[in-house]
């Protein structure tokens, strides 16, 4: 079985913590990976749901 190369594969789906809902696993539309001042990966975008910023500590897996 080959894989088409031609379809891009659908982007998983990250969630975090939505400070403005205060609710846990909330999508995170528009994820951009970003690097803190420490050195350390994050991920950046806005909640699904309320359109707020939501940010969340790790690498995009």
């Amino acid at each position: 079985m080959e894989l088409s190369r031609d379809k891009p594969r659908p982007k998983p789906h990250i969630t975090g913590y939505c400070v403005y809902e205060k609710s846990k696993n909330r999508e995170i539309k528009n994820p951009k990976q970003i690097k803190l001042k420490n050195g350390r990966p994050a991920i950046k975008g806005t909640c699904a749901i309320c359109g707020k910023a939501i940010f969340r500590i790790g690498k995009m897996k």
